[in-house]
């Protein structure tokens, strides 16, 4: 029982603070006092930002601006008409004033009929059942 108490008391010897200031540090704050501590734990969370900041910028300079000016996207692609603020959209990507909104009316070359055809088997899978099940 002596050798747990003295080993209690060995692991609550007050330590001078690693960071040299003249207080006492402790094992829970890796042998510094509580100021060092929170100056440790602001210096790195900064470093750890700045390398964030850091591989942003490297991914943001990387990117390539390919898709056309908001600029052509404000008027019709077939009439050039003002669209102001409702232009209509097509699945080819260009927009259209409403004469032209319609496939048939722009020359779309967009596949509407296979687009169709897709959407349709994705939202209604194909149930298959064994047909030997109710033979003899």
């Amino acid at each position: 029982m002596d050798s747990s108490i003295a080993a209690y008391q060995h692991d609550e010897t007050p330590r001078p603070c690693a960071g040299g200031c003249g207080f006492f540090g402790t094992a829970e704050n890796k042998g510094l006092c509580s100021q060092c501590y929170k100056r440790h734990l602001l210096t790195a969370a900064t470093a750890h930002k700045v390398a964030i900041t850091e591989i942003g910028g490297a991914l943001t300079s990387l990117k390539t601006d390919e898709s056309e000016p908001a600029a052509e996207r404000s008027r019709c692609s077939v009439c050039k008409k003002r669209l102001g603020m409702l232009g209509f959209t097509c699945r080819c990507g260009a927009g259209f004033c409403s004469v032209h909104r319609l496939p048939e009316a722009h020359g779309c070359g967009v596949d509407f009929k296979e687009a169709g055809k897709i959407a349709i088997q994705k939202q209604n899978p194909l149930c298959k059942t064994d047909k030997m099940i109710n033979r003899i």
